[in-house]
């Protein structure tokens, strides 16, 4: 695949897909035309190759090292690791096939993402070789190390774990320890897309399926196979809207009826219910008291027993302010994500410990 051209998919979207506009042609292991001005369909050269590339604000990639397993065995191990830890159903896992004892690279992306992205590359006529996670193209950093770098309009950050969109947010706590190396704009990484693909995510369900010829029959019943799609998409979310307005209307007249009874006479429920949390939290109770997020805390660091308390402080915003110590910054890391996964407003910021140890100031709330 040498002589190849090279689209960037636009960001997944539940209402509608964008369109292609960023693209690359890659000819003799370099980058030898580029834009992002959508004409890529006049660029393709003849028998070039059409790899895709997956936007790293849907598709982070993982890596993980699995020692003692040849290559289709880490490959099985890790995807199957990935899919158990990956959150929902509805996700379509890859994996690379590693060099002996090498990290394999993992990804998973939305079901609707993949069939969005398909749906719009067969919509403009191409048909793909590859589809790769624009994060899988990172170099590897050295110890100690993250390599920052733009691909295209994408900022992207890898450390020896995880190549995902650089995030102010959380990327604090992603770099704890490590010094980045940023590499700048990078286009010429892609030129490697050429050679050889790092992951493939046309894997699995969404495999290139090879042609066969199809009967008037078989057509027919395509057609109305696809009558039947449009018409259970356009019914279900209706459907489902309609379900969720009941529900929301009865929720909040029932909130209005238990505020009466209080005696409290709120205009909607959300006055009714600010207004009862709001006595609620006078009176050391509801989400704003200190009970809800120090019950939260308390459960998250029973998992994670390095992890000790250095300071706590409750506001009267319903705010826990605590500093958090640990040998380990992962540990600390994993509070945070357990706090998250619980429901909880989660803000984090390293500390420089004066004794070794690992520290961050982090805040919880139980309401936004």
């Amino acid at each position: 695949m040498a002589n190849a051209l090279i689209l960037m998919l636009p960001r997944y979207s539940a209402d509608a897909p964008g369109a292609i506009r960023r693209w690359w042609r890659v000819d003799g292991g370099a980058v030898v035309d580029s834009g992002d001005d959508g004409r890529w369909p006049d660029v393709t050269g003849e028998g070039a190759a059409v790899i895709a590339l997956a936007p790293p604000e849907d598709v982070p990639v993982h890596y993980r090292l699995l020692p003692g397993l040849t290559p289709p065995q880490a490959r099985a191990a890790a995807q199957a690791e990935a899919m158990a830890q990956s959150l929902g159903d509805a996700l379509h896992c890859a994996a690379s096939l590693p060099a002996d004892d090498a990290m394999v690279a993992t990804a998973c992306a939305a079901d609707g993402a993949m069939v969005q992205w398909i749906a719009l590359l067969a919509a403009n006529g191409v048909i793909t070789d590859a589809l790769v996670p624009v994060a899988a193209v990172l170099p590897a950093p050295h110890a100690g190390e993250a390599v920052r770098a733009t691909l295209g309009l994408a900022n992207v950050l890898r450390t020896e774990s995880l190549s995902a969109v650089a995030d102010d947010t959380v990327d604090t706590l992603r770099l704890a320890g490590l010094q980045v190396v940023d590499l700048g704009p990078r286009d010429d990484l892609l030129a490697d897309l050429g050679a050889a693909v790092p992951l493939n995510l046309l894997s699995g369900p969404y495999a290139p399926r090879s042609a066969t010829a199809v009967t008037p029959a078989q057509r027919r019943t395509l057609v109305w196979l696809a009558v039947a799609l449009v018409v259970l998409t356009l019914g279900l979310p209706l459907a489902q809207a309609w379900q969720r307005s009941r529900a929301i209307d009865a929720a909040d007249a029932r909130t209005l009826t238990a505020a009466v009874r209080v005696g409290i006479q709120g205009k909607d429920a959300a006055t009714a219910e600010a207004e009862l949390d709001r006595r609620l939290a006078q009176r050391g109770g509801g989400p704003l008291a200190l009970s809800a997020p120090l019950g939260g805390l308390y459960r998250s660091l029973q998992a994670q027993p390095p992890v000790a308390v250095r300071s706590l402080n409750h506001l009267a915003n319903g705010t826990l302010s605590v500093t958090l110590a640990s040998p380990r910054i992962e540990d600390v890391n994993a509070v945070l994500v357990d706090l998250q996964a619980r429901g909880f407003v989660v803000t984090g910021q390293p500390l420089s410990g004066t004794d070794g140890m690992q520290m961050a100031a982090i805040t919880v709330r139980a309401v936004p």
